[in-house]
């Protein structure tokens, strides 16, 4: 008796004409790498979110309106800002907000050699100042607004976001530093000058550059922290003007 030969052709139980048994391990690879993507954009975001932050960015442009007996002088600088907000704080620190602000001190020339300075402010000032726009929104809809306001009309600052002014009875020496009275002007410069307002705009125009530079303050910080030259506090000079470093001037690539 003679049995048949097996055909080659016949496939073992549990087989398919179609061969989709051997589909499977790569539909389970292509979901493997798909939510493998997924975890790693997730994580991208947790970690952006807690130690990078949202950066808002905008320039703003400090005015300094001086009364003077032949009219009024105005002095700005434009200074650029960056605010890197963390909506749950920053990682470890728990740090709300991170700034980094370039630019330099508003001058006023009033004539005869004497020089107005309106230091570079907190970092803060503008959000003091457009306080408003927060509502009942974040403050991330605060910086979101904020940046919004550009090409808008200036705002007056309060009196308590003011910068520190400063003068130099002799500005080639930096150690004739002296701080003025933003409410009595005439007590420094005399009669017929008077502050009369600080604005801050946020513009489009750029950063102001060169202007403190130009009056050779900025070399006196090649061998000296302060203006003064002191090191450390010395009760006979106590006033804050003494210690003013160059940051106070000029910040960012300027330095």
């Amino acid at each position: 008796m003679i049995l048949p030969r097996p055909s080659s052709r016949l496939k073992p139980p549990g087989s398919n004409k179609s061969g989709g048994g051997s589909r499977w391990p790569w539909k389970a690879l292509i979901w493997l790498v798909a939510l493998l993507i997924l975890a790693i954009i997730a994580i991208n975001m947790v970690v952006k979110h807690y130690t990078q932050g949202y950066a808002y960015n905008w320039h703003q442009r400090i005015n300094v309106v001086i009364d003077t007996p032949q009219g009024p002088v105005t002095a700005s600088s434009v200074q650029a800002m960056e605010v890197r907000y963390f909506p749950d704080g920053l990682f470890l620190s728990g740090v709300e907000r991170n700034y980094d602000l370039t630019g330099e001190a508003a001058v006023a020339d009033l004539g005869d050699g004497r020089y107005l300075f309106a230091l570079i402010g907190n970092n803060n000032m503008a959000e003091r100042t457009y306080r408003d726009l927060k509502g009942d929104g974040s403050t991330g809809d605060l910086l979101k607004r904020i940046r919004r306001q550009k090409g808008k009309p200036a705002r007056e600052m309060r009196r308590r976001d003011w910068p520190q002014l400063v003068t130099f009875a002799d500005v080639n020496d930096p150690a004739t530093v002296m701080a003025v009275d933003p409410d009595d002007l005439a007590a420094t410069f005399g009669a017929g000058y008077a502050l009369n307002r600080m604005t801050i705009e946020i513009t489009w125009g750029p950063e102001t550059e060169g202007r403190v530079e130009s009056l050779e303050l900025l070399k006196h910080f090649e061998n000296h922290t302060t203006l003064s030259g002191l090191k450390r506090f010395d009760p006979a000079r106590p006033g804050p003007e003494n210690y003013l470093t160059k940051r106070s001037f000029v910040r960012g690539t300027m330095q």
